[in-house]
């Protein structure tokens, strides 16, 4: 049931490709903080390649370069927020 929410969002990534991105990497920070980390699964590999191949493919002009930040950025949140839940399951 997480992966269908984390990437559902992707659905949209033809005519929204940053938002859909934004939103896919945003459920995969509270995923990763609630239940398990992204990092840990095959969905983490597969999501930023398609948000980082759908953001260069479908972005115009300069755009894919915000699209990519905003990406990376999402990338170093979702791995931050795996590791605070690491750390917060190994204290109890």
């Amino acid at each position: 049931m997480a992966a269908f929410v984390i990437t559902a969002p992707l659905i949209l990534r033809r005519g929204w490709p940053i938002a859909s991105g934004a939103a896919s990497l945003a459920f995969g920070c509270a995923t990763s903080f609630w239940l398990t980390p992204v990092p840990e699964t095959v969905t983490g590999v597969a999501l930023l390649a398609v948000i980082f191949y759908s953001i260069g493919a479908w972005c115009g002009r300069w755009w894919w370069l915000v699209g990519w930040t905003i990406a990376a950025a999402g990338s170093v949140a979702v791995a931050v927020t795996s590791g605070l839940a690491g750390v917060s399951s190994l204290s109890n």
